[in-house]
């Protein structure tokens, strides 16, 4: 792979068209299956496939391999997988796909900050003004219908919130093992990565409110084709890819590509869902992308 020219930056290209799609599919399952069990769900249904993967490939381990690293990368996958994704869906039935996409964008500065600070990356200054207007477009979309009643805005606050937090984790999750992923095949690490992931969700299962472990919703064959389409597509190919992406390019190069996800999760969501669009919601992914692209600018 690294023979390939700009294979990280196709990588971190492809991964968000795969993860749009696999959006539209989760808010449509979103809205009869719970965050944590949709999480859990669909982590169960793509670990094993990554593993057979790992094995059909002919992939092997890293010849030393620590205590230490298999700790690094399941407390990565319950950051990256367990709390973030779960997060994520919360925001997602919140929100809608299309201001969920937008809010999405605060993925990079945060990845930003955490490779300056703690991978030794230079922020520049199209970077800084970067981070300002995804920053401006997240909180337009917080500010749309503010003059809505009391709930209406409470909910989408806690969308906001909910998807900021989510970026947050899934930052730090990356971040926090960006120095070895050089030296770690994409599939061994994904396969401990989804690991902690579904371990952790597991462990917080009992803990839950009864309504968050509701699986009567999964009883329906309806939901199932959204369900393993979506695991199929946002969680096993687009989680490959996304990997893949950081592990053959610079952490905020690729971050600055994924966040071409928001593009195609908007208009996919106005397209296929219907959901309205309003000036403040364009206004919103406006900024985001303009960020998006000083910052992609900047970086290199």
């Amino acid at each position: 792979m690294d023979s390939v020219p700009h294979i990280g930056e196709i990588f971190a290209l492809l991964s968000p068209m795969a993860w749009a799609v696999a959006v539209i599919l989760f808010r449509v399952a979103g809205r009869s299956v719970p965050p944590l069990a949709l999480n859990l769900t669909k982590n169960c249904v793509a670990w094993p496939l990554f593993g057979l993967t790992y094995y059909a490939l002919g992939a092997t381990a890293p010849e030393t391999v620590t205590s230490a690293d298999l700790a690094l990368l399941l407390v990565s996958g319950i950051l990256g997988i367990a709390v973030a994704d779960t997060l994520f869906f919360m925001c997602l039935n919140r929100l809608g796909a299309s201001r969920q996409a937008i809010v999405n964008m605060a993925y990079s500065p945060p990845i930003i900050l955490l490779s300056v600070i703690f991978l030794g990356e230079r922020l520049s200054v199209m970077q800084v003004v970067g981070v300002c207007l995804i920053l401006m477009a997240v909180v337009t979309v917080g500010r749309e219908n503010s003059g809505a009643p009391e709930e209406v805005r409470g909910k989408r606050l806690s969308g906001v919130l909910l998807g900021v937090g989510a970026c947050v984790a899934q930052a730090i999750s990356v971040v926090m093992i960006k120095p070895r992923m050089g030296d770690w095949p994409v599939l061994w690490m994904t396969c401990w990565r989804m690991g902690g992931g579904v371990g952790a969700a597991m462990l917080l299962w009992p803990l839950l409110p009864k309504a968050q472990r509701d699986l009567s919703a999964l009883a329906n064959r309806k939901c199932w084709p959204t369900v393993l389409a979506g695991a199929l597509i946002g969680t096993y190919l687009s989680l490959l890819l996304w990997m893949g992406g950081f592990k053959y390019t610079q952490a905020s190069v690729a971050s600055a590509f994924n966040q071409t996800a928001s593009l195609f999760t908007f208009i996919l969501a106005v397209w296929i869902l219907r959901e309205p669009v309003t000036k403040r919601a364009l206004m919103g992914l406006a900024w985001g992308l303009l960020g998006v692209i000083v910052m992609g600018f900047g970086s290199i």
